[in-house]
């Protein structure tokens, strides 16, 4: 064997032979169908299912040149990691267009069959190339990216449509904030034929708005109707119907908020404001610090921030020369609940594991990094990860946005923490498949951390926290959970207060 073929080997786990038959139907399915969606669920290989497509597509002259265009670590290290490990793949190495403007260029004329791009550079790709497009194949690994008709990287690509051969839009998650986002990713494959050319007509087909809340519906039968629509065009794998995998087992950790953190979570939750002591922030101040929000989007964030144990303070500074407003952000401590829980729980249930711990707000980060010496946080590029996949790393925090889209990390660890709760139903599926997929050796346990709160009688009260977690747990919209939330508090409030004048307290607080 020569030295460079056993180069090319040294990482090959697999070959053909050892795909499943499933994967060879997803194969034959995007060879079928130029403009296709493959909604693969989590786990089942959709890379290497389209990366055998393209190759046969290639072998057979009928195109050139690949574009994956991806999640950024996905696309430097997904990709590629995933030729690596199959025998009929490895010898196909990929130009990762990544880098400044200079560097993009070189590696985007490098001549090679297949190419990788970040999701964030799309937009820059099709203004460089304009109507000199090279890339008759194009894949859109985790389409969901696209659902927005507004965004540039939709426009851009758009623009660039007619001189694309085919397209593979790759998800397991096409609709989980909703049916909107179907019309641009279905668009950027007929261009229009199934739903229209205007998301305007689209909505006015299949949704109606809430003239109060301007908030779009499915009508009645509307979903069943677009699915219909899809179907000839999509493939849809559930994991469930291929895999013998357990479901992840979902453990709350419940920590009681008390005494003063109690109080101020009450005042925020009620009065939309809270008040904090200067002296115990080491500020040089004589009256107390207010902190208000002045929304019902921003009281979410709010409450969920002193769920975790802090709170922003955001005011306003100065404006610039050109009239822009000059913010400042100042972050409080309140509690450090949560951080003494998962360590109390990493000191005893968790001891022997290694743990995935996903984090949301950035204070949090810092404070995991305070407590935990032996935390690694997850790089941009995820050099890490093959470290971690070695069972080299016990702790291993990300955040859900920029690590739940194509990282194999189920060979490092079968146990996910959430000390922060994401707000997103998309992102919150995709980070617990990272290690719920095929390939995991163990069933997946997903610790979800929540702040809980005590009426004045001693019953538990529901808090934002909760409010989240349900929602996800049930695949809900969070922003519809957190709106109801605030009016049973409002009717709690009314209660307390009729209550107090009674000389009682409602026992359904």
């Amino acid at each position: 064997m020569s030295r460079a073929l056993a180069y090319c080997l040294r990482t090959v786990k697999l070959n053909r032979s050892d795909m499943h038959d499933y994967q060879d139907e997803g194969v034959q399915f995007i060879k079928d169908h130029p403009y296709c969606g493959m909604f693969v669920d989590l786990g089942l290989g959709k890379t290497v299912m389209t990366g055998t497509a393209m190759l046969d597509l290639i072998a057979d002259g009928e195109i050139n040149k690949v574009l994956v265009v991806a999640p950024k670590r996905v696309a430097r290290t997904g990709w590629p990691t995933e030729f690596d490990e199959w025998g009929h793949l490895c010898f196909y190495k990929m130009s990762i267009i990544a880098g400044n403007a200079k560097e993009r260029a070189a590696a985007a004329n490098k001549d090679c069959h297949f190419y990788t791009v970040s999701v964030d550079n799309i937009a820059w790709l099709c203004e460089h190339f304009k109507t000199k497009w090279p890339f008759d194949a194009v894949v859109l690994d985790e389409s969901s990216m696209f659902k927005s008709h507004t965004s540039q990287r939709f426009k851009m690509l758009r623009r660039v449509r007619k001189y694309i051969k085919r397209i593979v839009e790759l998800t397991a998650t096409p609709a989980a904030e909703g049916y909107m986002g179907i019309f641009s990713q279905i668009y950027l494959l007929d261009e229009g034929e199934r739903f229209g050319s205007t998301i305007g007509g689209y909505q006015d087909n299949y949704f109606t708005q809430n003239r109060y809340n301007f908030k779009w519906k499915l009508r009645p039968g509307a979903e069943d109707e677009i699915i219909r629509k899809i179907s000839d065009i999509c493939l849809v794998m559930k994991a469930e119907d291929y895999l013998d995998m357990h479901e992840p087992n979902f453990v709350p950790v419940p920590v009681e908020l008390d005494g003063e953190t109690a109080e101020r979570y009450r005042m925020m939750e009620e009065e939309s404001l809270v008040e904090i002591m200067p002296e115990d922030f080491d500020e040089h101040l004589d009256d107390p610090i207010v902190i208000e929000a002045e929304q019902a989007a921003s009281l979410q964030s709010k409450l969920l921030q002193m769920c975790s144990g802090f709170i922003y303070d955001t005011k306003i500074v100065g404006i610039t020369e050109d009239d822009k407003v000059i913010k400042q952000k100042d972050t409080y401590r309140l509690h450090d609940l949560k951080f003494d829980a998962l360590e109390e729980l990493l000191e005893t249930t968790l001891a022997d594991k290694n743990v995935l711990i996903a984090y949301h707000f950035k204070p949090t980060l810092e404070r995991l990094k305070e407590r935990f010496k032996d935390l690694v946080v997850m790089d941009d590029d995820g050099k890490c990860i093959k470290k971690w996949n070695a069972g080299k790393i016990r702790l291993l925090a990300a955040h859900p946005q920029s690590a739940g889209h194509g990282l194999n990390l189920q060979h490092g660890g079968h146990v996910i923490v959430y000390i922060d709760n994401p707000w997103s139903l998309e992102r919150f599926l995709q980070f617990n498949g990272r290690l719920h997929r095929q390939g995991q050796k163990f069933p997946v346990t997903i610790y979800q951390f929540k702040a809980m709160l005590r009426t004045p009688n001693g019953l538990l009260a529901e808090t934002a926290d909760d409010v989240v977690i349900q929602a996800l747990v049930e695949k809900e919209d969070v922003q519809d959970a957190f709106f109801e939330l605030l009016e049973r508090i409002k009717g709690r409030i009314k209660r307390r207060k009729k209550s107090k004048n009674k000389g009682v307290w409602d026992d359904e607080e």
